[in-house]
């Protein structure tokens, strides 16, 4: 029966039936806790009657409740309640109707209501008489109709019909590299919005166990298997013909159901049909279409071609991901192919340029082609590589000019690793044992790629096999393999060379001269003998491009330049800022000559370290990236960072401050300020900054050249302790928080050591000592004369972000030990009990005052909370989401400090990455949400499956932005002669 308007489900209030089924009733419902209007769906009891049937369903639903997309339509909860009936109408109130007070009452330190603690409203409030307890989601709400619906009045234009495809297969590929298909896409599925497109029930519109009872053509699920476990579900006009054979499907099955949808698009007919489900099966798997061009004329060849390539009998001969589908989808709507209008149009949605018609098959197997080719063809050739999650400063060109090296963390669950790919083929193949590499450069014949992980030099073949130790490289700063053998790698105190066959110590090649920070990214020149490198210096002014000489002290001075520089073809490649120019360059006398010639502009450089993301072949083969650069430096800043609030439902409650290039940072414990790790253009490094953030002053606390990071405020809120490397190493000194004073030691060895958290009573600072590849977790006393570090931590793997709970008995922290970050938490100081709190991978863990709840960041964005049970043993709740933080994978590293929580739990700090230049206000706020979790990165892990969480190494900073990437210009000197330069 349906659940009348003013029913509760927990604190959820009924509003009013949207539409009702067999899959289960949805309505319209209002989020008493947030004011926050959203969609119930209440499940059949036949659904989740069977234990293990319930509990795969819910597995599922977690999966899918960690996805953030625009384009995917959020699953909040799923609960089982009591229905309560009788509230008073003046419960229902929906947000277009009032202003809600929820933001003030956060605000001021009020507990919204717990989930389930809503109070009865109305004098008659009672059970339901007849039903016990209802099994429900909750989710997003969408107004709007569903293409369905919108099919019903006829076909959509050309343009229409890309667009909306386009927008399914960016949710579909955000599902798929989360492990998620969808099986039951359709068009009543894919809701069509004022804000553009959502696609609904990933999997959650059909139960986990189905009857084999035969049901009609329209609307059905496939018999389950033997297990009972069907394996089979979704509509069968758009289900793949191995779904329909009884065959296990995959995500390349949601492809042809997107096929068979944009056939439905285009030419306003099912792409497959059948009087009965015989037929219909039949037509399946044996139908071959008929183009679309013959169905509607004027339909471009190049949309045939993709269609038709979805709608493949052979799954193996379909597009394999959904990620390459958008690429052609979107070349089309760019201007690759002429799309005829109808008229009509989806509001809001991109009208793409309109481009005279061009036959394509592939766009990439094309460029690959051309490119392939074009040792015949002298003009330049130019083509842009579509990749996700790839380190901009960590790209390499083979000598050859045939494969890139990147380093790239997939989104999210691998670790960062090297990438290699043949600049024909379609994806990346990630080299096995590279985790945490960076720094990637090739050997002279183009077979090895030498990186950086750990402190180590090492090397590894392109076509795979085990990594090979060269030599200890701590604090390398880019290297180059010369044709003897040698490589050669900067570093802050100069240049140092080492055989490429190991065992060999470091020996120093340049000396620092005065004035000067480091010498970075030596650069072979082709004699073999000779290297340009980067001298770095405090001042600016005084960075400059040298040449440099084995067995020689001399060096020369070539250009006034913060930037790596390679000779190739002629010329001295390097960047000014955000500009990419050549120089024409004689190798013998070391001389550049003529004007600097334009090449590119906004390339993505690191300010830090001169590092511009390009390298260039020795047979006229440039590759290099534009946009922005992502995080840089130890304090992984990032230009147009924005703070802001959040109240427990995800509702903004205002900005912190103003837009900068801001790091990791920490709340103070009144609330009332932050301190922030801040980086400014062209300065030596970063530096901590105190920000009272409700009137907007800034005050700069450190003034030290060394990277000063990673603030802790002491619980009295009087002094800040930081991470300083002003002697080369990572010590802990502390400051005044009013920046009066000095900044003295607190913790101070040979050893690294990184501060953590400052306990409530003041007595113990946690922080991370230094070991090889790995830091433990240790806790020191701050009194005592002798005080001696605590172990807590210790092992070979990843551990960061210890955080005492208020009452101190208990640190909260997370590592990578069992293959993906979790958070755990363990007793102080006995250290017996320990206790995983975190199911799916998560991060940046913070307690609440009571000790009764952690809050922590999924790998994908979301804010999640645990309750906790604190005694002889820790009893922790399942997770549930709070709201999506919607930010970039940047952002959601797991040992980063970049959370804090008020000490009631209800108000989040977060930072923002990519508000914009020079933005201010709300509006500025707005503008910083990035993509929840990101974009994928194109890459075929052999046997590998997408799943678990995070782990993204230091040092590395990871572009997700979809309109930025990797260009290949191959004879590009000729660009120059085009330009008659």
């Amino acid at each position: 029966m349906a659940l009348s308007a003013g029913t509760r489900l927990g604190p959820y209030e009924i509003l009013a039936l949207v539409s009702a089924g067999d899959a289960g009733d949805v309505y319209k419902a209002n989020d008493t806790r947030t004011d926050r209007t959203v969609a119930i769906r209440t499940l059949p009891p036949h659904w989740v009657a069977d234990a293990a049937a319930r509990e795969r369903f819910e597995q599922n639903a977690l999966a899918v409740a960690r996805l953030s997309h625009p384009h995917i339509c959020t699953l909040h909860d799923i609960a089982r309640e009591r229905p309560l009936v009788g509230a008073t109408s003046e419960t229902v109130r929906l947000k277009a109707d009032t202003t809600s007070d929820t933001s003030e009452a956060l605000s001021s330190g009020e507990m919204p209501a717990a989930e389930g603690d809503a109070p009865q409203t109305g004098a008659d409030a009672a059970p339901s008489p007849e039903v016990e307890e209802l099994d429900f989601l909750v989710l997003e709400y969408v107004e709007g109709q569903t293409l369905a619906q919108r099919l019903e009045k006829g076909p959509l234009s050309l343009r229409q019909s890309v667009e909306v495809a386009i927008a399914i297969a960016d949710a579909l590929d955000k599902a798929h590299q989360r492990g998620i298909v969808h099986r039951n896409l359709m068009p009543s599925n894919v809701m069509l919005t004022a804000d553009g497109v959502k696609l609904l029930e990933f999997g959650l519109a059909r139960p986990p166990q189905v009857s084999s009872q035969d049901v009609s053509p329209t609307a059905r699920t496939m018999p389950a298997d033997a297990t009972g476990v069907s394996t089979l579900q979704g509509t069968l006009e758009y289900m793949a013909p191995e779904q329909v054979e009884g065959k296990t499907g995959d995500t390349r099955s949601d492809i042809f159901a997107l096929g068979a949808i944009l056939h439905e698009m285009v030419t306003g007919a099912k792409a497959f049909e059948g009087k009965n489900q015989t037929l219909l099966i039949a037509a399946i798997v044996s139908l071959d279409l008929d183009p679309l061009s013959k169905l509607r004329p004027g339909t471009p060849p190049a949309l045939d071609h993709v269609a038709k390539r979805c709608l493949e009998k052979d799954p193996e001969s379909r597009w394999q991901t959904a990620h390459d589908l958008g690429v052609q989808l979107r070349w089309i709507a760019e201007g690759g192919a002429v799309l005829p209008s109808t008229g009509r149009n989806l509001d809001r949605l991109v009208q793409a340029g309109i481009a005279a018609a061009i036959v394509l098959a592939v766009v990439t197997s094309v460029s690959a082609f051309i490119y392939v080719r074009g040792a015949n063809t002298p003009e330049p050739f130019q083509f842009r590589v579509p990749v996700y999650g790839i380190n901009p400063s960590d790209i390499a060109i083979s000598p050859d000019g045939e494969t890139i090296a990147a380093i790239a963390r997939p989104d999210p669950p691998e670790t960062a690793a090297l990438y290699v790919r043949a600049v024909r083929a379609p994806t990346f193949r990630r080299v096995a044992g590279t985790d945490d590499a960076s720094q990637p450069f090739w050997s002279p014949d183009s077979k090895s790629v030498a990186f950086v992980a750990g402190g180590r030099l090492k090397r590894v073949e392109a076509s795979g096999g085990p990594p090979e130790n060269i030599a200890e490289a701590s604090g390398m700063t880019g290297g180059t393999w010369g044709a003897d053998g040698t490589i050669l790698y900067g570093s802050s105190k100069g240049v140092f060379r080492v055989s490429a066959q190991g065992g060999g110590k470091p020996e120093a090649v340049t000396v620092i001269d005065k004035g000067e920070t480091g010498h970075y990214w030596p650069s072979f020149l082709p004699d073999g003998r000779h290297f340009t490198y980067l001298a770095w210096s405090t001042e600016s002014g005084g960075r400059a491009v040298f040449a440099g000489a084995l067995g020689s002290q001399e060096r020369k001075r070539l250009v006034s330049a913060e930037s790596n520089a390679s000779f190739a073809s002629g010329y001295l490649v390097y960047h000014r800022e955000a500009t990419l120019f050549a120089q024409a360059f004689d190798p013998d006398r070391l001389e550049p000559t003529g004007d600097a010639l334009h090449i590119a502009d906004e390339l993505a450089f690191n300010a830090t370290n001169g590092r511009g993301s390009f390298d260039v072949s020795q047979n006229g083969v440039l590759l290099y990236y534009q946009g922005q650069g992502g995080p840089s430096g130890r304090g992984q800043t990032q230009t147009g960072a924005q703070f802001g609030w959040r109240d427990r439902g995800g509702g903004q409650l205002g900005v912190a401050g103003d837009p900068g290039q801001y790091g990791d940072f920490d709340l103070s414990p009144d609330a009332k300020f932050f301190a922030v790790t801040r980086q400014d253009s062209g300065a030596p490094g970063a530096d901590i900054w105190v920000t009272e953030w409700q009137r907007g002053a800034t005050t700069r606390l450190t003034l030290d050249p060394g990277d000063d990071i990673n603030p802790v405020w002491s619980p009295d809120g009087q002094r800040i302790a930081f991470t300083t490397f002003r002697k080369g190493n990572a010590d802990i000194y502390v400051k005044n928080a009013n920046g009066v004073g000095p900044e003295t030691p607190l913790v101070d060895t040979a050893a690294n050591e990184f501060v953590e958290d400052w306990s409530k009573d003041g007595k113990y600072l946690a922080y991370k000592l230094g070991r090889e590849a790995f830091e433990d977790i240790h806790v020191i006393p701050l009194t005592g004369d002798k005080p001696m570090p605590i172990p807590v931590v210790e092992g070979a793997f990843r551990k960061d972000e210890a955080q005492f709970s208020y009452d101190g008995k208990w640190i909260a922290y997370t590592s990578d030990e069992s293959g993906a970050f979790q958070v755990y938490v363990i007793d102080f100081p006995g250290l017996k009990e320990r206790r995983q709190v975190s199911t799916t991978g998560g991060g940046q863990p913070r307690w609440d005052d009571t000790g009764k709840r952690i809050f922590y960041r999924s790998p994908d964005g979301l804010i999640m909370e645990v309750a906790l049970e604190l005694g002889t043993t820790v009893v922790p709740s399942a997770p549930r989401v709070l709201f999506p933080a919607f930010l970039s994978a940047q952002s959601v590293a797991a040992e980063r400090h970049q959370l804090s929580v008020t000490r009631d739990g209800n108000r989040f700090l977060v930072r923002y990455p990519n508000a914009g230049q020079g933005a201010t206000g709300a509006g500025a706020f707005a503008g910083g949400r990035g993509p929840g979790g990101g974009v994928a990165f194109n890459y075929n892990p052999p046997g590998q499956t997408v799943g678990g969480s995070p782990a993204i190494g230091r040092g590395n900073a990871f572009s997700n932005t979809p309109a930025l990437g990797l260009t290949v210009i191959r004879n590009w000197t000729a660009l120059f002669q085009e330009a008659g330069q």
